[in-house]
């Protein structure tokens, strides 16, 4: 989520005007902007432009705020939101005080959990300019927008993008700008008279804990011990994957050109839908065993989930019991490094698409533009990178067979709203689910899809 933008003059020395009276609600009159992240409307001030993020449980809000790497040391001023899922932090330097309440947690636009969009114009105090734009979203009970923009074009330019994504419920801006389905913007409509919350407190009357730094450090163990075992588990998928890229190779000529790659894939929601089952279905809290990263993997057909579990004090006889208790059946005995363990593996049968061979596939430049500007303004970890097709850096082409098409590969974690993130990219062809993780010891969910476009030139 981005902060908002200030005006070419230094905030430090703008001196902010008394808030002025206004109309009430209905008239249409715009709030007035007296400093660069404070805006006045019936005789109450708040905090605009703040930096939304989500919460972080493991780490303290002190140790979360300076480690924003967006000018931490001074954002001393948060205000929770939607059941503390969320925070907003605000700097005193763009005029945010404490007990001023934040603006954008006081929009009413539309039902609660609904998704809604909106652009107020300001009248402004500030040096340099006589009005200014406010955008502010939110999308699923998170506020996803909430800045200050100076020049309508700019304002318009951006306003549209971020209407390109689907799931919007109510949309409000002005009628000249002609948004499709667009309702007219009215700031005294759209904010109460009377504050409902969102006050701002100080940052460092939540600062660290001791108990919750030794509980960080226990996470931090296991979350470490579990990648690890994860990560060999891919090395010899990795090598399974090689092996049998070799004998399609060999067989490649022998058959017909096979069908895109996404055509009998499912969609991304089905993929996520049916790895979340199998994965919660599969998680068993078995006392003296540690459960390990339980992942699902695409595969022909669907995809396969496997959960492993390593000792913890606890007998093997007590682990195969449970597991039989639970309709599992008795797991798959391991051992590695000397150290016997548990492992139980599922086949999760997924349907194809629906019209997946009518799907046309984004081009690179495509993918790249439309993707980075909806999850930059997130703020979450994700990764996009390019791929060229399966085995073209290492192995030469076979004479006479088709080459696979090209796909950016999407990699993210959250251990919240993961069905948000996956309808903010319904709407891209050739979309593939690969990987779906969830790590019992930090609650958090890893998704890795193939967005499949065709070979750039050359």
């Amino acid at each position: 989520m981005r902060r908002a933008r200030t005006p070419t003059s230094d905030p430090a020395r703008t001196v902010p005007a008394p808030a002025p009276a206004v109309a009430e609600a209905g008239s249409g009159a715009p709030a007035v902007l007296i400093a660069p992240g404070v805006i006045a409307h019936a005789r109450t001030r708040y905090a605009v432009g703040l930096l939304w993020q989500l919460r972080d449980e493991v780490r303290t809000l002190a140790e979360q705020v300076r480690q924003t790497g967006a000018g931490g040391d001074d954002l001393t001023l948060y205000t929770p939101h939607s059941g503390r899922r969320q925070i907003g932090l605000a700097t005193p330097r763009r005029g945010a005080r404490r007990g001023m309440r934040a603006g954008a947690a006081n929009l009413d636009v539309a039902s609660a959990g609904q998704g809604w969009l909106a652009v107020f114009r300001l009248d402004s105090r500030l040096p340099g300019s006589a009005s200014a734009w406010w955008i502010v979203a939110e999308r699923g009970a998170l506020i996803y927008e909430d800045r200050i923009l100076f020049d309508e074009g700019e304002a318009r330019s951006a306003f549209a993008e971020a209407a390109e994504a689907p799931g919007w419920q109510r949309i409000l801006c002005p009628p000249s700008w002609g948004i499709p389905g667009a309702d007219a913007s009215d700031i005294a409509l759209a904010m109460p008279l009377r504050p409902k919350g969102g006050a701002l407190r100080p940052v460092s009357v939540l600062d660290a804990w001791a108990p919750r730094l030794a509980m960080a450090a226990v996470l931090v163990i296991l979350a470490a011990g579990g990648w690890y075992s994860y990560a060999l588990w891919q090395a010899e998928q990795a090598r399974l994957a090689e092996e049998l890229a070799r004998i399609e190779r060999e067989a490649r000529l022998a058959r017909p050109p096979p069908a895109p790659p996404w055509v009998e894939a499912p969609d991304l929601a089905s993929f996520v839908s049916g790895c979340d089952a199998a994965l919660r279905g599969l998680h068993v809290v078995v006392p003296g065993w540690r459960s390990e990263a339980i992942s699902c993997t695409a595969g022909a057909g669907g995809a396969d989930a496997v959960a492993a579990w390593r000792p913890d004090g606890g007998r093997l006889a007590a682990l195969i019991a449970l597991l039989r208790a639970r309709g599992l059946g008795a797991p798959q005995i391991t051992a590695e490094g000397g150290v016997l363990g548990g492992r139980i593996a599922r086949t999760v049968d997924m349907a194809p698409r629906a019209g997946g061979a009518a799907e046309m596939p984004f081009a690179p430049e495509a993918v790249e533009a439309r993707l980075r500007a909806r999850f930059d303004t997130l703020r979450v970890a994700y990764t996009l990178e390019s791929r060229a097709p399966l085995g073209s850096a290492r192995q030469a082409p076979v004479p006479g067979a088709q080459s696979p098409p090209g796909y950016h590969e999407l990699t993210f974690q959250t251990s919240v709203a993961l069905p948000e993130f996956v309808r903010l990219v319904s709407d891209v062809p050739a979309l593939v689910g690969e990987s779906l993780v969830w790590d019992p010891a930090t609650f958090n969910w890893t998704l890795v899809a193939r967005i499949y476009h065709p070979l750039p030139p050359g």
